[in-house]
Protein backbone atom coordinates (compact mmCIF):
# COMPACT_ATOMS: atom_id res chain seq x y z
CA UNK A 1 0.00 0.00 0.00
CA UNK A 2 2.72 2.53 0.53
CA UNK A 3 4.80 1.84 -2.42
CA UNK A 4 5.94 4.59 -4.02
CA UNK A 5 5.89 4.86 -8.40
CA UNK A 6 8.14 6.34 -10.19
CA UNK A 7 6.59 9.64 -11.97
CA UNK A 8 5.66 9.12 -15.65
CA UNK A 9 8.41 9.67 -17.48
CA UNK A 10 7.40 9.33 -21.25
CA UNK A 11 9.24 6.75 -23.29
CA UNK A 12 12.26 7.88 -25.42
CA UNK A 13 11.91 8.23 -29.15
CA UNK A 14 15.26 7.38 -31.49
CA UNK A 15 15.44 9.10 -34.37
CA UNK A 16 15.76 6.67 -37.24
CA UNK A 17 18.50 6.41 -40.00
CA UNK A 18 16.61 7.35 -42.77
CA UNK A 19 18.78 8.26 -46.10
CA UNK A 20 18.58 11.86 -47.68
CA UNK A 21 16.06 12.25 -50.39
CA UNK A 22 17.77 11.46 -53.25
CA UNK A 23 19.77 8.13 -52.11
CA UNK A 24 17.25 5.57 -54.17
CA UNK A 25 17.16 5.15 -57.97
CA UNK A 26 13.13 5.72 -57.96
CA UNK A 27 13.52 8.97 -56.27
CA UNK A 28 15.77 10.50 -58.66
CA UNK A 29 13.68 10.07 -61.66
CA UNK A 30 12.79 13.13 -63.93
CA UNK A 31 9.36 14.84 -63.14
CA UNK A 32 8.02 16.08 -66.26
CA UNK A 33 4.77 16.93 -66.34
CA UNK A 34 2.04 18.16 -64.08
CA UNK A 35 0.60 14.56 -64.11
CA UNK A 36 3.76 13.04 -62.71
CA UNK A 37 4.07 15.69 -60.36
CA UNK A 38 0.80 15.03 -58.36
CA UNK A 39 2.18 10.88 -58.92
CA UNK A 40 5.02 12.02 -56.79
CA UNK A 41 3.63 13.92 -54.48
CA UNK A 42 0.92 11.20 -53.67
CA UNK A 43 3.11 8.32 -53.66
CA UNK A 44 7.08 9.58 -53.24
CA UNK A 45 6.97 12.75 -51.55
CA UNK A 46 11.12 12.42 -50.75
CA UNK A 47 11.41 12.21 -54.65
CA UNK A 48 9.55 15.56 -54.63
CA UNK A 49 11.44 17.31 -52.10
CA UNK A 50 14.73 15.29 -53.79
CA UNK A 51 13.51 17.32 -56.93
CA UNK A 52 12.92 20.80 -54.95
CA UNK A 53 16.32 21.17 -54.32
CA UNK A 54 17.95 20.79 -58.06
CA UNK A 55 18.26 22.56 -60.93
CA UNK A 56 14.75 22.25 -62.49
CA UNK A 57 12.93 23.35 -58.72
CA UNK A 58 11.36 26.33 -60.70
CA UNK A 59 9.72 23.99 -63.34
CA UNK A 60 8.51 21.53 -60.42
CA UNK A 61 7.11 24.61 -58.70
CA UNK A 62 5.10 25.94 -61.89
CA UNK A 63 3.80 22.18 -62.17
CA UNK A 64 2.58 22.72 -58.58
CA UNK A 65 0.97 26.10 -59.10
CA UNK A 66 -0.88 24.85 -62.02
CA UNK A 67 -2.21 21.82 -59.68
CA UNK A 68 -3.51 23.86 -57.03
CA UNK A 69 -4.95 26.45 -59.55
CA UNK A 70 -6.90 23.74 -61.25
CA UNK A 71 -7.95 22.17 -57.64
CA UNK A 72 -9.07 25.87 -56.34
CA UNK A 73 -11.33 26.17 -59.90
CA UNK A 74 -12.47 22.57 -59.58
CA UNK A 75 -13.66 23.69 -55.80
CA UNK A 76 -14.90 26.86 -57.02
CA UNK A 77 -17.26 24.99 -59.45
CA UNK A 78 -18.90 23.06 -56.58
CA UNK A 79 -19.36 26.31 -54.68
CA UNK A 80 -20.50 28.07 -57.48
CA UNK A 81 -23.33 25.24 -58.81
CA UNK A 82 -25.27 25.77 -55.50
CA UNK A 83 -26.16 29.03 -56.30
CA UNK A 84 -26.14 28.67 -60.27
CA UNK A 85 -26.47 31.63 -62.72
CA UNK A 86 -23.36 34.19 -62.67
CA UNK A 87 -21.47 32.37 -59.91
CA UNK A 88 -20.77 29.03 -61.86
CA UNK A 89 -17.87 31.16 -63.54
CA UNK A 90 -17.48 34.28 -60.72
CA UNK A 91 -16.94 31.37 -57.62
CA UNK A 92 -13.96 29.72 -59.47
CA UNK A 93 -12.01 32.97 -60.30
CA UNK A 94 -12.79 34.22 -56.67
CA UNK A 95 -11.57 31.81 -55.94
CA UNK A 96 -8.32 30.93 -57.75
CA UNK A 97 -7.25 34.75 -57.69
CA UNK A 98 -7.29 34.56 -53.91
CA UNK A 99 -5.20 31.75 -53.69
CA UNK A 100 -2.64 33.20 -56.29
CA UNK A 101 -2.49 36.13 -54.73
CA UNK A 102 -1.93 35.07 -51.07
CA UNK A 103 0.77 33.17 -52.20
CA UNK A 104 2.49 36.07 -53.57
CA UNK A 105 1.95 37.62 -50.20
Amino acid sequence: MNEITPPNIPPQIHPTAEPAPGQTPEEREPITSPVTVAEAILRQPRRVLYHLRGPAASRLVAFMVLIALACAIVYGLVVGAFSMGDQLWAAPAKIALGMLISAVI
